[in-house]
């Protein structure tokens, strides 16, 4: 992390819209996060050359956690980028609106975002299904952008200007199925919502699946909003699966895990992205032997974390809220943040044609998620994946976990 010349302030500017969530429940309130976030509007104030970021996430409903870190992990960045002297010189202003996980209200959000708050760059929403519906009009006008979302489909619309710092999909998928053969996984059920990434990573993991031998018995579905799982996990059990795969979000995570085990299945249930702590918590014992691919882990605990630059973010994050974050929204928004950040430095300008030209020369640079590099033009990232389980509590590496006596004790079950 290059050094930068210090400034005093941090200006920080956050405009919040609460309404109906992405499961159909209204919210009354602001959450937490952007209250604390809309307090310092009244204590700072702006002066000089100023770099506007935008961002758009779901800050209210079921699964405004997502938002909240996000917003937290903007905030910490944001707060370090200004104490050395800002963007090439410039200050940074924050403005951030509830997308509510709607395409709908994500389109409002970015409208506002270019025509009124004339935003320098972007960091898009979680739900990759709003990044999609809106991500055009900011890569029409020359916005930078980096998604948060993992689907492959917003990656693959031809935009230039549009970026992504996390996982795609599309990677993890054709892992997650090796993941499956080594575990001699031969019959799938795939466990799926309904919002564009999750329908279009259950079909990657599918065809997938079907070039190399394995079997989907079932495909079940739910809505937004479900609690009870039993018909799609009745199909489930009837149809001679020995793993399921999840390809969900957010608070389906747990409950969709343990009502699984009560009804008996103690197979592999395969995730498509790092498991969340508290998705963790809910599920309590029964989150063991869910298996995935990805580039990081979410904690307990700092104390927990035995990955030294995850370890410095959680210290730096839990300093700053008083917690650590349950999912790995944060991860993303940090990762794309430093990108954007070595970008400008290695344009020497804030000028968006230039940033956006720099991010695609941008290698070798160590964020949450790995080694970062751009070069092959693809927009993308991260390349570079783990495989992980989760054993008596604990995830642990794949291949630790095989070689290990526990494994053939697993078998022997």
């Amino acid at each position: 992390m290059k050094k930068m010349r210090k400034f005093a302030a941090l200006v920080l500017t956050v405009c919040m819209t609460v309404g109906l969530a992405a499961c159909g429940a209204k919210s009354e309130e602001t959450p937490a996060a952007a209250k604390e976030a809309s307090a310092d509007i009244q204590t700072e104030s702006a002066g000089g050359d100023t770099y506007k970021i935008g961002m758009y996430q779901v800050m209210s409903g079921a699964n405004a956690i997502y938002g909240e870190e996000a917003l937290n992990a903007l905030n910490m960045v944001v707060d370090e980028i200004n104490s050395r002297g800002g963007l090439n010189g410039a200050k940074v202003e924050v403005v951030v609106y509830d997308d509510q996980g709607s395409p709908e209200e994500a389109v409002k959000a970015v409208t506002k975002l270019i025509n009124v708050d004339k935003i320098d760059a972007c960091i898009s929403s979680c739900v990759s299904s709003c990044i999609l519906a809106s991500a055009g009009a900011l890569n029409d006008a020359k916005i930078i952008t980096f998604g948060t979302g993992l689907s492959p489909t917003y990656m693959n619309q031809g935009w230039d200007y549009v970026f992504r710092a996390c996982v795609n999909s599309d990677f993890v998928a054709p892992l997650t199925v090796d993941l499956a053969k080594d575990l001699n996984v031969t019959n799938v059920a795939i466990f799926r919502g309904q919002d564009e990434s999750a329908i279009a990573t259950a079909k990657t993991f599918a065809s997938t699946c079907e070039a190399n031998g394995l079997s989907v018995v079932t495909e079940e579905a739910y809505n937004e909003g479900d609690s009870d799982f039993s018909g799609q996990i009745t199909k489930i059990m009837n149809s001679g699966a020995d793993a399921v795969f999840m390809s969900t979000v957010g608070a389906t995570y747990g409950v969709f895990i343990k009502q699984l085990r009560q009804y008996g299945f103690e197979g592999i249930i395969l995730n498509k992205e790092a498991l969340p702590s508290d998705a963790v918590q809910v599920a309590g014992e029964a989150a063991d032997y869910v298996a995935f691919s990805a580039p990081y882990l979410t904690y307990a605990s700092v104390e927990e974390c035995d990955d030294p630059n995850i370890k410095e973010f959680l210290t730096k994050y839990q300093e700053k809220f008083g917690t650590i974050p349950a999912t790995d929204c944060a991860y993303r928004v940090y990762d794309s943040l430093i990108v954007l950040r070595e970008a400008a430095e290695k344009a020497g300008t804030n000028e968006h044609e230039a940033v956006k030209n720099a991010v695609n020369q941008i290698s070798g640079l160590q964020g949450l998620g790995g080694v970062l590099d751009y070069t092959d033009g693809s927009g993308e990232g991260l390349h570079n994946f783990k495989e992980f389980i989760r054993v008596d509590g604990k995830n642990v590496l794949l291949k630790e976990w095989m070689e290990s006596d526990a494994y053939a004790a697993w078998q022997a079950k």
